[in-house]
């Protein structure tokens, strides 16, 4: 199988020399070997339980990954193949880490385009210090830029996607939101709309996560399903202040990256500061990661590329009574009616329908 992918990776190189630029060379092969050594690195689960110097809590984390796989497959009878099927130590907390840029006038994650694989509104890379040095090269060329570590992702189902030592972080709720969350991708993405993929993930991450565990009556549950809407809280208020903040660049249109920056700092230390530490305290996020690090238009565009459409997500969810299976069918559905259409933006088009049912 390995020598497969390595001839299609050689392919791919290839056709990449011919259609993209030097740059994008590199960062495909340097993104291709990083992913092929996961794969290569993984531990066949079985011989992982087995061996007696594993220390029981990353037992435990495989077997529980392995029980929600289960459920995924038996919800939605869908078939996952050898996904999760191994594990892979890495060598660092994270897996990857992701770079967004965005202009210095706008709330606006700006994509980077790949044959065949579509536009995406960040770069993500295996090695850290080739992020940091990416980071900085768009800073130079007067964009915003921010970076953030990712624990987990999915390759669509191109690859068996392995366990990962990332993934043994989270408690048994956080893992099973995103497991669920990585294996939706895997069973629907729609090509070149990573912001809807990304907020359709997350919440049915969420919310089979509350369906498998909602008979529980572990009081660890229920401080996840606080904390997880206590979050959902905070993080819509977020979108809603980086959505203000384009609105402001719109109506001030700054002529120059001085005036732009000037009315960023203007607006995250007189309004979004205190509104960030007023809601941690008001919400009992005592943890509160919004009230770390810099804010800037790239760091808002992440957020927007998660959670823009959530609202909108739970008030369709709310329409199929709750219900995802038909929530999903019909989603798919619009797609359909979208590509045979001449509308050029799914969400929009999927949601102003929604509306029209009510």
């Amino acid at each position: 199988m390995y020598c497969r992918l390595f001839l299609d990776f050689l392919k791919l190189l290839l056709l990449c020399l011919l259609l993209s630029g030097c740059a994008k060379v590199i960062y495909i092969a340097e993104q291709t070997k990083g992913q092929l050594s996961l794969q290569w690195n993984g531990i066949e689960n079985k011989k992982l339980l087995d061996d007696v110097t594993v220390p029981p809590e990353i037992k435990q984390k495989v077997q529980l990954i392995e029980k929600y796989k289960q459920y995924f497959y038996e919800y939605w009878k869908i078939e996952l193949g050898g996904i999760y099927s191994k594990t892979t130590m890495l060598e660092n907390e994270a897996v990857t880490w992701l770079v967004i840029t965005s202009k210095w006038d706008e709330v606006k994650a700006l994509k980077e385009c790949f044959p065949f694989t579509g536009c995406f509104p960040y770069l993500g890379f295996f090695n850290k210090k080739s992020a940091q040095a990416w980071m900085k090269d768009k800073q130079r060329s007067g964009f915003q830029a921010w970076m953030r570590p990712v624990y987990a992702y999915s390759t669509l189902g191109y690859f068996e996607d392995r366990i990962l030592s990332s993934f043994f972080e989270y408690d048994q709720y956080e893992l099973a939101e995103l497991v669920f969350h990585e294996l939706f991708h895997v069973m629907y993405f729609l090509k070149n709309n990573v912001e809807f993929n990304e907020n359709l993930a997350n919440f049915y991450g969420e919310e089979m996560a509350k369906e498998y565990f909602e008979k529980s009556s572990d009081s660890g549950y229920l401080e996840w399903k606080n904390r997880l809407k206590a979050s959902s809280v905070l993080r819509r208020k977020i979108s809603s202040h980086a959505s203000e903040l384009n609105q402001l660049y719109a109506a001030q249109k700054p002529k120059s990256q001085a005036d732009g920056e000037a009315i960023l700092q203007s607006f995250v230390d007189e309004k979004f500061k205190p509104m960030i530490e007023n809601e941690c305290n008001k919400l009992g996020l005592n943890n509160c990661s919004a009230k770390k690090g810099e804010w800037n238009n790239a760091r808002f565009a992440a957020m927007l590329t998660y959670e823009k459409a959530a609202p909108d997500f739970h008030s369709l969810f709310k329409t199929h009574g709750d219900n995802l299976k038909d929530m999903l069918s019909y989603i798919k559905d619009r797609e359909k009616e979208f590509n045979d259409s001449n509308q050029k933006d799914f969400t929009a088009f999927l949601f102003s329908s929604t509306i029209d049912q009510k």
